[in-house]
Order: C-alpha cells, then structure tokens, then sequence
C-alpha cells in the first residue's frame, strides 16, 4: 500500500513528499489505521519510479535470481531519463561482469543517436571503468517486450531503464517501455 505525505520543509530543500509503505492490516501504537490505497504492485512500481527522487529497483514477482547485477542490460534511447538511470547505475555497472547497452530500433529516432548508437555512451562508460558491448536490436514488438527478451536471451539479472512521465492510458495506447 502507499500514501503520500507532504514532509517537512528542509533547509534549503524546499517541500518534500514522501511515500508511506504499510502492510496491510498495519497498526502504529496510539494511532489510527491510515487510508488504505489498493495498488497493484506495477502501478506501485511505477508510481515509484515516475514520482520518487531516487533510482527505483523493481524485483520480479517470482524474485529474482541471486545476486543481481552480474549481467545487466542497459536499456539505451539517448533520453534524459535513460541518462539519469545510467548516472545513478554506475556503482552497480562498476561491479558487474557484463554489461550490454541495447539499443532498439535505432533507425526509428537516428537523430537521437548519431551515426553509430550507443557509442557515445559505450565511450563514458569506458572513461568510468565500465566494459560495455553495444548491441543494436530490431523488434516490432513493444520495446519493453523487446528488452526483456534480450536481458532473458543472454542470462541478464538486471535492466538499466529510464522511465518517462507520461500516463499509463497514454502507454496502453500508443505504447511504451514502462506502461
């Protein structure tokens, strides 16, 4: 379940929100139940991930394998959002054993990634000790879909994606990697 609170104003921060997780059924001592918001745990996740401040990391229903982040997969578009993912990875991508930057249907935005896509990223990433291979994929599917075949494909245990803020009607419709 979640809530959001306002928070307190902080030196120099502005307001803050923040956002309660209750189990069901949860009581604090000497205090009532707080509202109950039934939330599936995509519209949780993505909640989380359009609304928090900080990198959100979203575990698979059924778990995920152990560890995470050996083999991961960045999901690359050349978006601000994809940016920030991958600035906020850079810990884990240091650590890990592999680490493959897709980039999907390529010719469907050529101005967002230049001549050859995913290379001026792969080219940072090698400046910050991170050992990149750059693949370009072609899918009709749903980009998501896509990805998430990819990162099965090659025995990924996590996705790098950015998420954009538009609404979950807006993704049903026309589509789109976080819908």
């Amino acid at each position: 379940m979640a809530r959001t609170t306002p928070g307190r104003k902080q030196p120099g921060n502005g307001t803050r929100t923040a956002v309660a997780l209750l189990r069901p059924g949860h009581r604090q001592r000497n205090h009532p139940a707080p509202p109950t918001y039934v939330l599936t745990a995509g519209d949780l996740a993505g909640y989380l991930a359009l609304h928090c401040a900080r990198p959100v990391i979203v575990v698979p229903r059924n778990g995920a394998p152990l560890p995470i982040g050996k083999r991961i997969v960045i999901a690359w578009n050349g978006s601000a959002e994809a940016s920030k993912a991958v600035a906020a990875a850079k810990p884990i991508l240091r650590r890990a054993d592999s680490v493959q930057l897709v980039v999907c249907n390529p010719d469907a935005s050529p101005a967002m990634h230049g001549q050859e896509p995913g290379a001026d990223l792969a080219q940072y990433l090698a400046r910050q000790d991170i050992d990149v291979t750059v693949r370009c994929i072609q899918s009709e599917d749903d980009v998501g879909v896509a990805l998430h075949r990819k990162a099965h494909d090659t025995r990924s245990d996590m996705i790098v994606a950015g998420a954009y803020g538009h609404s979950r009607l807006h993704g049903l419709i026309l589509g789109g990697s976080n819908a």
